[in-house]
């Protein structure tokens, strides 16, 4: 438990406000920022930590998300000033921004005021539609978090078009991924060819 303490306590000197408010200096940021805030909503949450409840760590959120919610355009994309562009890689990219936001708001949402929670579930639903719009058909560890992510935004966000394109999508990629004894092999180019992969395996 102390361990984990330490951890939380590192990513939260980690968060930085003013960065997802503003986004004004340049790197690439995003995704870690996104992490933190996801990491921080279970430690809000969970009542075994000593931050269980916390009213300045709850603040502290309610602002990140807010800030994060700034920063969803009007068609679903995170975009900040000066971040370097991660669309060019593909829509995994946006999967892996929006899981942690997901995961968070179930165990914090329900705590930030009305008028905030309308703001951040707007912005959410725009990133998830755009998600589900944009499929990541790669066979490899990219097209399981589409996968993976898609299908959360149909469970958590009651949206059956995702769960439906992801689980028509997973039934494709996951055969081809999947060897027999279990291991991942990846194929494509990028993974020379395929596996195995213990990495992704875990």
């Amino acid at each position: 438990m102390a361990l984990l303490e330490r951890s939380i306590d590192r990513t939260r000197s980690r968060l930085d406000l003013p960065w997802i408010e503003a986004g004004d200096a340049e790197g690439y940021r995003a995704r870690d920022q996104t992490n933190c805030i996801g990491c921080l909503s279970f430690a809000w949450h969970a009542s075994e930590l000593s931050s269980h409840h916390d009213p300045d760590l709850l603040d502290e959120l309610r602002r990140a998300y807010l800030g994060e919610a700034k920063h969803v355009t009007d068609e679903g994309q995170f975009i900040w000033p000066n971040d370097k562009d991660m669309y060019w890689a593909g829509s995994h990219e946006h999967a892996w921004r929006l899981e942690p936001l997901l995961l968070g708001y179930v165990w914090v949402g329900d705590a930030f005021p009305e008028a905030d929670r309308e703001v951040i579930e707007a912005a959410i639903d725009r990133a998830a539609d755009w998600l589900i719009a944009n499929p990541c058909d790669q066979y490899n560890n990219r097209g399981a978090v589409w996968c993976a992510v898609t299908a959360m935004c149909g469970i958590l966000l009651n949206k059956p078009k995702g769960y439906a394109a992801a689980d028509g999508l997973a039934r494709k990629i996951l055969p081809e991924i999947v060897l027999d004894d279990g291991e991942i092999g990846e194929h494509t180019e990028q993974y020379a060819g395929g596996g195995p992969c213990t990495n992704y395996t875990y």
